[in-house]
């Protein structure tokens, strides 16, 4: 049986982790990564986000845009500081500091 295809509202990309383009559980990440790169937090239960680092701009990103040579790769982060850095990568999209 192969793995469910992603929500439609979510891109996807060939770089991005196979199972799901940036949702992500705790027990998908190896045992050493099962932390928020942000604020440092254990990642448990389904409530976890990959972002994709653009060196270009050094901002995280869901949507995909980010061309595969200046992609840093996929990091995870919980719900909140996913949020956060989202919001951060569109305000910078914006041209605002």
């Amino acid at each position: 049986m192969s793995a469910p295809s992603p929500p439609r509202s979510q891109p996807v990309c060939e770089s991005a982790p196979k199972s799901n383009p940036s949702w992500i559980a705790a027990y998908q990440l190896d045992p050493a990564q099962r932390y928020c790169t942000c604020c440092e937090r254990d990642l448990t239960g389904n409530a976890g986000r990959m972002l994709e680092l653009d060196q270009r701009t050094d901002t995280y990103h869901d949507f995909c845009d980010v061309p595969e040579d200046r992609s840093q790769g996929w990091f995870p982060f919980g719900l909140t500081c996913a949020r956060k850095k989202i919001a951060q990568a569109k305000e910078a999209r914006k041209g605002r500091p």
